[in-house]
């Protein structure tokens, strides 16, 4: 990670090429950044934070949306998630609040992460530090005693809002055990009259209806980019499983840069999550998809 330094501002980035890349700036750190000579681009901004002057705007997900105070009837109507909740309570799987032995929490996180097979995503991919939990929520599942799953969630500033940032569970889970956690977290945050939860970025989620600055040609190889890369990172699966839980609403979630989006500006955005070259990264893709069971 890199600093940015601008009025007296500080703000946290990775430089990548002639850009430096930041996550989720507020309006206040947003119009500092705007002063600054460099290509700048603010990843993670919904519709009502991209009023950065004549920045451009590219669309690069959607998140859904929840209101606690709706889940309990939601629930009601949803059958498929009752039976996943009575699927891991079944199988011994109980809920306990707060961090817990963070031994356990970093061995469930690192287990969890190499099931996953995937390319390192440092920057804003980077898992939860389990070392700094402080002010966070945490839930964790257990079978006896141990730990299978748990769900962190960080409370959105300004807004009355939570935001999942990370739900791991390892292999020997039993099923059910991540809606589990979520329910559990929905009535958690509706006692505490929270308006909104949401269970992070859907990255390149299918919601056309939302315009951006972007060119045909950007758009094109974002869509690519999905098919491609969504045989690694399971794209598709995490929106569709975000949509089985019914949000109540989708906002679209976008990169706002002070420069032109392009074929190079593309490369840098994705560099900026992988570490390294685009090239690099295809090859990792590819070299990923051969080694996948044919239909798996």
């Amino acid at each position: 990670m890199q600093y940015l330094s601008v009025g007296g501002t500080i703000s946290v980035g990775v430089s990548m090429g002639r850009a430096f890349v930041t996550a989720g700036a507020t309006a206040d750190v947003g119009s500092t950044l705007a002063q600054s000579q460099r290509r700048i681009c603010v990843f993670g901004l919904n519709a009502d934070q991209t009023a950065l002057g004549d920045w451009n705007r590219l669309h690069i997900g959607a998140m859904a949306i929840w209101s606690p105070a709706l889940w309990r009837q939601k629930l009601q109507s949803n059958r498929s998630l009752r039976r996943q909740i009575r699927r891991a309570r079944h199988k011994g799987a109980s809920l306990c609040e707060g961090p817990g032995d963070e031994n356990q929490l970093a061995e469930c996180q690192q287990e969890w992460l190499e099931g996953q097979g995937l390319p390192p995503l440092h920057f804003l991919g980077r898992a939860v530090d389990t070392d700094h939990l402080q002010g966070k929520f945490i839930l964790r599942a257990e079978v006896s005693g141990q730990v299978v799953a748990f769900l962190v969630a960080s409370k959105v500033p300004v807004r009355n809002a939570w935001v999942v940032e990370q739900i791991a569970r390892i292999p020997s889970a039993p099923n059910g055990a991540v809606e589990l956690l979520i329910h559990a977290a929905m009535i958690r945050f509706a006692d505490l009259g929270v308006g909104e939860v949401s269970l992070g970025l859907a990255p390149l989620a299918d919601c056309e209806e939302w315009s951006d600055d972007a060119s045909p040609c950007v758009r094109w190889a974002l869509r690519r980019a999905k098919a491609i890369g969504g045989t690694v990172y399971n794209f598709k699966g995490i929106e569709q499983f975000k949509r089985k839980l019914r949000p109540d609403r989708w906002e679209p979630v976008y990169a706002v840069a002070n420069f032109k989006w392009s074929w190079r500006s593309l490369a840098e955005l994705l560099r900026a999550f992988t570490g390294e070259s685009w090239a690099r990264t295809a090859l990792r893709l590819i070299e990923q998809r051969l080694e996948s069971p044919v239909g798996g």
